[in-house]
């Protein structure tokens, strides 16, 4: 997921950098691409974990309620 995330990035700051000093220009735009995909990542993980956690939680009372 977040290699996945950074080469999108890094493909949109290629073209970006196509324009501008492209050295000073990705290393910058590598820094956003890491800080964004990191925060993506963090917040679908914790969603992902949660719902799991909520389906388990319904199976639980579910079976419970045998």
């Amino acid at each position: 997921m977040l290699l996945i995330c950074l080469l999108i990035c890094l493909l949109i700051c290629l073209l970006i950098c196509l324009l501008i000093c492209l050295l000073i220009c990705l290393l910058i735009c590598l820094l956003i691409c890491l800080l964004i995909c990191l925060v993506i990542v963090i917040f679908t993980d914790s969603y992902i974990a949660k719902s799991v956690c909520r389906f388990y939680q319904n199976c639980a009372a579910f079976l419970e309620g045998f």
